[in-house]
């Protein structure tokens, strides 16, 4: 049989109050049907980026979560907690 790799979307979380959207992934490697290593991978996203690499479970709750008024509300706190670069 040899090996094969397995991911499985263990957890997804939504962070108030911007409705930040973190999850796990496990890996597994298996041998023959049986598990030889695991990880678990956290990932996250923001509402202002591309989620077009996430796995589809997580795309449909930004899809539905994301509003205008959150990625509005999202990026006046980040323009407001930029540094002044030019001290």
């Amino acid at each position: 049989m040899g090996l094969t790799e397995k991911t499985t979307l263990l957890k997804i979380e939504i962070i108030e109050p911007y409705k930040l959207i973190q999850y796990i992934e496990k890996h597994e490697v298996l041998r023959d049907g049986v598990v030889i290593a695991t990880t678990n991978n956290p990932k996250g996203f923001s509402p202002d980026q591309d989620i077009s690499s996430a796995p589809v479970e997580v795309q449909t709750i930004a899809g539905a979560v994301w509003n205008q008024d959150i990625k509005d509300t999202y990026l006046d706190y980040l323009l407001s907690t930029q540094v002044d670069q030019s001290l």
